[in-house]
């Protein structure tokens, strides 16, 4: 029977895996609805902000899990 230790190193671990995976969906979620966002705005407003259409289509393009 494996020792209280180990057991409580392995919830540990199996927790630490599940906040880290809850953490990088959040994050990639923010970068999809961001990027969203950014697609929807107008050439106008995006100059406003300092960027160009060509530069917000490249962003816009990346998959979510790419920062």
């Amino acid at each position: 029977m494996p020792s209280t230790q180990t057991l409580t190193h392995q919830f540990c671990h199996r927790e630490s895996i599940f906040s880290w995976l809850v953490k990088s969906l959040a994050i990639a979620n923010r970068r999809h609805c961001e990027r969203k966002s950014l697609a929807r705005l107008d050439p106008h407003l995006l100059r406003d902000i300092g960027l160009d259409p060509h530069m917000v289509a490249r962003e816009c393009a990346k998959p979510f899990w790419r920062d």
